[in-house]
């Protein structure tokens, strides 16, 4: 690999190797090979797209519900698909003699590697190589750049530059697979393609702008179009560089979609593939600054906990205060992209201590939900705020009432029902960031009344047993997720406690530091001292 991208490779340490290729391990090595940058996520496919492979191409705060119980993080149309066919059969993994196949991810600059080598049915060998990332300088491009050489005989090479959209969420075994969106807008001008989509149920436009350049004999030039055939010599080779731009009507109009997201691309085009590999490089050495955790003496070690942390890079959004990481974060559809109390117990510490605003944004996309937590709370009969056990778009609980397991059997799910916890995880994070951050601005305009209304939960929350002349939470699920309707779990029991102490202490802080801002949270929540 080193051979071929020596320019670009970094240190073993940085690496995640593919060395061969196992069919069963397809999907995968899909996920550990996702690229994204909290904007967007692209599950490492193979470029061909082989059979079995599951493409997907997520963006942040896009979720649909038309056909499925609850709503789910949509797969929307997918740029990386380019198809090359060397007289009549395709360049694909499977459908060819395999004799060399490795890739590796390079988690220092984000940077995804492939070399194989595939030969066809009269055993002529071509070589492919590649090389994409999704952009940490602009959040809304992604560029991949494919080479390939027949090394034994001359060959004509058909290439079709596609937009996939006939993508489709996977689905649990009840639902099948499932498009959560229709094609509203194709457009084709040479070199350029342009898609545009719509949700079903959300309304949200996607749209999807992509750019080919083909070079070879030492010429580049935007493709003639989007189907074009081409002749090499043996040992000559083609080279292919596919810019892409995705762009939804979440916060751009949808009559602007087009004519913004051709415009956007064209510039990034202008500025080549080695230029937005520089940018590349420049942005993710500058997280990585602040992330990294150096390891001696265990490479093996080292090698494990920057996977880790590269993960966590890719998944924090520092664009958006409105959305929030999921619990399989941009990587694929598993729990449906919703969002659990994973996020602020596990997830947000990393945040909070090297990407701050990162951290803010991730409470405060539980925020700009109070209202629908505070709904919740009502309907079962408390005061304050029950934040829901699975969240997506609205802040309505988005748990699925039941789940088909492979034996057939069909098991209710409980969770939303009894996994109170979660609101006093939620302002455990809170609290957390502020101890890490002192950020009062957000503490005083935000954090207090999440806290507050947490606290006046878990007040009404309890009950007294006046035989043990105690308070106790009866009814609840532990974080386990298998004792449903317990009484008195250790884990809610001392988060609770710790949730009221806690706000009661924070009310007196600030009255102490701000009284002007506890003023007016007091207003608005009706709180007595």
């Amino acid at each position: 690999m080193r051979t071929f991208f020596k320019d670009l490779i970094s240190a073993d340490n940085w690496l995640i190797h593919e060395n061969g290729f196992d069919p069963k391990k397809i999907n995968v090595y899909e996920s550990l090979f996702t690229l994204g940058n909290g904007y967007m996520g692209s599950r490492g496919v193979l470029e061909e797209i082989p059979y079995d492979s599951s493409s997907g191409t997520y963006i942040a705060g896009v979720y649909d519900k038309s056909i499925s119980q609850v709503p789910e993080l949509v797969n929307v149309p997918n740029p990386i698909d380019l198809r090359i066919v060397a007289e009549g059969e395709k360049i694909d993994i499977k459908g060819m003699y395999l004799h060399k196949h490795q890739r590796v991810l390079d988690m220092k600059n984000g940077l995804l590697f492939r070399h194989s080598i595939l030969a066809n049915s009269r055993r002529e060998r071509f070589d492919y190589k590649s090389v994409r990332f999704i952009s940490h300088h602009n959040k809304h491009i992604g560029v991949m750049r494919i080479t390939v050489t027949p090394l034994d005989a001359p060959a004509i090479l058909t290439v079709q530059d596609n937009i996939n959209v006939s993508i489709r969420n996977k689905g649990v075994l009840t639902e099948g697979r499932k498009k959560n969106f229709q094609i509203r807008e194709v457009r084709s001008e040479r070199s350029i393609n342009y898609v545009c989509a719509r949700t079903q149920d959300t309304g949200i436009s996607i749209a999807c702008a992509t750019h080919l350049i083909i070079a070879s004999k030492d010429e580049s030039s935007p493709a003639p179009d989007q189907s074009f055939d081409i002749r090499l010599k043996k040992g000559e080779s083609l080279t292919l560089t596919k810019f892409f731009y995705l762009r939804t009507s979440r916060h751009l109009s949808r009559q602007r979609l087009r004519d913004s997201s051709i415009k956007a691309l064209k510039k990034v085009v202008r500025s080549g593939f080695d230029g937005m590999v520089k940018r590349q490089q420049a942005a993710l050495n500058k997280l990585w600054k602040y992330a990294d955790v150096r390891i001696e003496g265990d490479s093996d070690a080292q090698r494990s906990l920057r996977f880790n942390i590269y993960h966590l890079l890719i998944s924090g959004n520092p664009y958006d205060d409105d959305v929030s990481i999921g619990a399989k974060t941009l990587s694929g559809e598993g729990y449906r992209g919703h969002i659990f109390w994973d996020t602020e117990v596990f997830i947000l510490p990393f945040f909070i201590y090297n990407f701050p605003s990162i951290a803010r944004n991730l409470l405060l996309y539980r925020y700009h939900r109070l209202e629908a937590a505070r709904r919740r709370a009502k309907e079962r009969g408390y005061k304050g705020v029950l934040f829901p056990w699975e969240s997506a778009d609205t802040g309505e609980d988005a748990t699925p009432q039941w789940h088909k397991d492979l034996d057939g059997s069909i098991i209710p799910i409980s969770t939303q029902d009894y996994e109170h916890h979660i609101v006093a995880d939620i302002a455990y994070g809170i609290y957390h960031y502020y101890q890490a951050t002192g950020d009062s601005k957000f503490m005083n305009a935000y954090g207090a009344e999440m806290i507050f209304e947490a606290a006046r939960f878990w007040a009404s929350r309890v009950k007294e047993n006046k035989r043990l002349r105690k308070y106790v939470i009866n009814n609840v699920m532990g974080p386990d997720e298998f004792h449903a309707d317990v009484n008195n779990n250790a884990y809610t029991n001392v988060m609770a406690g710790w949730n009221l102490e806690m706000a009661a202490n924070l009310y007196y802080e600030i009255k102490s530091k701000y009284p002007k801002q506890l003023k007016r949270v007091v207003r608005k929540l009706k709180l007595k001292e």
